[in-house]
């Protein structure tokens, strides 16, 4: 899980003398404890600590500003993740509260957002995000494209809550499962968006502790092959497609799962779908995008 540096640690931002030891004993301790990215998560959480939002920290801090510290401390050495902690994160150009255990926003999932904005223009969208997690994708993607309107659905309690607070009003979130169609009594909408769960079940064992140990299990597991519910996506959310707009499914995906797209086209993606898949920054295939034919879509279910 990448952090973002404030740099106070290593420019010293004007720290005192006992306030750079304090920082620089806690790097010490997270690297002891097995923390990757210790020092960015020291002056995540001394800035935290104070009170700041932005890369200034106080030169001088107080005793109850230090002790606060020491607590975060405590905790990041324990392995849980520093957006926990802070309880705010930003992504792409919104923040978001985050609290355990729904998961994290994670800078690949901002790319998936990037690409449809790229995709689509800076028209008004009509858009549904499904598993909505946080509801960081839906925000992002409301506030980037003005006049947009959007569902996001989990199937997740504390998820479903969690989302609620981040829309603060301004798109609608429901309790839903990715394996219900749309009700014919909402509209359809010109693209679907989702994040799902997609790590095989065998591979849960090797995610670090901050993951493990912190954030959901049930938003994780995608079943033997990580597919189980992008199965169950791509049989549904073709029913919230506008046959006549851009009838469009976007995926956040595991490594493996755009090689089983393409090569099992005729038992994962129905005929006549057009797909094409992406890497992410680093490389790895991460995205996949899915055109489904007119014929296929806006037929709600129930």
């Amino acid at each position: 899980m990448r952090l973002v540096a404030l740099c106070i640690f290593s420019r010293a931002r004007g720290l005192s003398v006992a306030s750079s030891s304090l920082l620089r004993r806690a790097v010490e301790t997270l690297r002891s404890a097995g923390v990757p990215e210790a020092e960015a998560s020291a002056e995540w959480l001394l800035a935290h600590a104070v009170g700041s939002t932005t890369r200034y920290v106080p030169s001088e801090i107080s005793a109850e500003q230090r002790s606060l510290f020491e607590a975060y401390v405590a905790r990041r050495a324990k392995r849980e993740p520093t957006q926990y902690i802070v309880g705010r994160w930003a992504f792409h150009g919104v923040e978001v509260t985050v609290r355990p255990p729904t998961l994290v926003p994670r800078p690949e999932t901002e790319e998936l957002v990037e690409r449809i904005i790229e995709w689509w223009g800076d028209r008004p969208a009509r858009f549904v995000d499904i598993c909505c997690g946080t509801g960081c994708i839906a925000l992002a993607l409301r506030e980037t494209l003005p006049g947009s309107s959007c569902l996001a659905f989990d199937i997740d309690d504390a998820a479903v809550s969690l989302a609620t607070e981040n829309a603060a009003g301004r798109f609608p979130v429901l309790r839903r499962s990715a394996e219900e169609p749309r009700p014919p009594t909402e509209p359809p909408y010109d693209f679907v968006v989702s994040n799902p769960p997609y790590i095989p079940t065998a591979e849960l064992a090797t995610l670090d502790p901050e993951v493990a140990l912190f954030e959901d299990r049930a938003a994780l597991d995608g079943g033997e092959d990580g597919l189980d519910v992008v199965r169950s996506i791509l049989e549904h959310a073709p029913t919230y497609l506008d046959p006549d707009s851009a009838r469009t499914v976007w995926l956040e995906l595991d490594v493996s799962h755009p090689k089983k797209l393409l090569e099992d086209r005729r038992t994962l993606v129905p005929d006549g779908v057009l797909l094409d898949t992406f890497d992410d920054l680093f490389g790895n295939p991460r995205f996949a995008r899915l055109v489904f034919p007119k014929h296929l879509c806006g037929v709600g279910g129930r």
